[in-house]
């Protein structure tokens, strides 16, 4: 099964509907853009899914917010 796929049936829940995989670290928290092109972080040791940019525009602004990037 995709990454993808995963997600959307593991996470669907919370409402989020995968599109795309695009970031991921050695802790297995993953950055994912949905259908409606927003941006979700999924953070499995804290057990949440949540919307953390509406656009790709916040997506890279935050990539410059130091405490975003040492979280």
């Amino acid at each position: 099964m995709s990454l993808v796929k995963e997600v959307n049936a593991s996470w669907g829940w919370v409402g989020i509907r995968a599109q795309e995989v695009i970031g991921e670290n050695d802790f297995g928290n993953l950055i994912i853009k949905d259908t409606d092109l927003r941006y979700w972080r999924l953070c499995p040791e804290d057990l949440y899914c949540k919307v953390i940019a509406e656009s790709r525009e916040e997506l890279d602004a935050l990539s410059h917010n130091q405490d975003f990037l040492h979280d």
